[in-house]
């Protein structure tokens, strides 16, 4: 369920997709071990930027294939009126 202070994270395929120079994927396992990694105060600006210099250190100077595309939604503690 959607709780206060949940936060969503959606990213394309062409970010797990994203290849080496030995043509290894980045995959799902290493995003979401990046983004536990993460504290839940950091920001969603932080956390976008952590994921694209992720992706940016794993191609290095390998051209991208694919779009890269990441949202974050957070559900704050405390609702607004």
């Amino acid at each position: 369920s959607w709780r206060r202070g949940d936060r969503l994270v959606l990213f394309t395929d062409g970010i797990t997709d994203a290849r080496d120079a030995f043509d290894q994927r980045l995959g799902e396992g290493a995003i979401l071990k990046m983004l536990a990694t993460l504290t839940h105060g950091e920001s969603p600006d932080a956390m976008l930027e952590a994921l694209f210099t992720q992706v940016e250190s794993h191609t290095r100077s390998t051209a991208l294939r694919d779009d890269l595309a990441a949202v974050i939604v957070d559900r704050p503690f405390e609702e607004r009126l």
